[in-house]
């Protein structure tokens, strides 16, 4: 597993969050953060049990969803991937 990222039945989990099909969360700098966020999260949970970082994950890809219904082209797709990292 490479920071927290593995396929497992053809789905690409990012520290325990489905970001299949994500054009944003598979990207190497958006990888770097998760994995630097995971880190300095390290043993924090959720009331759900779940490490804490599964939380910015699935925001992340919720921003993306919305996002995408707004920006389009090379320009606006790489403000979009700077917002995501943030």
């Amino acid at each position: 597993m490479t920071h927290g990222r593995s396929q497992v039945d053809e789905k690409l989990l990012l520290h325990g969050v489905d970001v299949t099909g994500s054009a944003m969360l598979t990207r190497p700098g958006v990888i770097a953060a998760a994995a630097f966020a995971a880190q300095a999260h390290q043993g924090q949970m959720r009331l759900t049990r779940q490490p804490y970082i599964t939380h910015c994950v699935e925001t992340a890809a919720i921003t993306e969803s919305l996002l995408s219904l707004t920006f389009y082209g090379e320009d606006d797709d790489r403000r979009a991937h700077d917002r995501c990292k943030a």
